[in-house]
């Protein structure tokens, strides 16, 4: 349970150090612009640990928006209107809209893979597949 916990699934940390490195290039090519990145969840892996990879960038805020995406939660769709730059950052099993993103404003930027689960009978590996992934998303 541990291996799957920190290797496997939507708890796991990969990825999100190389978000914040893609966030804080964005900052660099457009110091003034600010950037409103949202997560799934309110509390724990996302947003915290994004949060502290990026607390010294300024202009930059993340915040939780929810754990189960359909659509794009509006506090993000409200943050584009205002001219901000802004992303989401969900895990696969957490996005639930089967179709392509675009259709919702969405544009998938990167995507980063998680350790292949090991165990083939458990519910994720049935109802999510062979590993888990954490994308970044660009709102439209």
């Amino acid at each position: 349970s541990e291996r799957s916990g920190y290797l496997e699934e939507w708890t796991s940390g990969t990825g999100i150090y190389e978000i914040s490195n893609f966030i804080k290039k964005e900052h660099i090519s457009n110091p003034d612009k600010k950037i409103v990145v949202g997560t799934e969840g309110y509390f724990g892996t996302l947003p915290h640990g994004l949060q502290m990879y990026l607390e010294s960038v300024p202009n930059t805020l993340v915040i939780g928006v929810g754990l189960s995406f359909n659509k794009v939660p509006q506090s993000l769709v409200d943050s584009k209107i205002a001219g901000n730059s802004t992303y989401l950052v969900v895990n696969s099993s957490r996005f639930s809209h089967k179709g392509d993103p675009k259709d919702i404003g969405l544009t998938l930027l990167v995507s980063y893979p998680k350790a292949l689960r090991q165990e083939h009978d458990t519910h994720e590996y049935i109802w999510y597949g062979p590993y888990e992934s954490l994308y970044l998303f660009e709102v439209n």
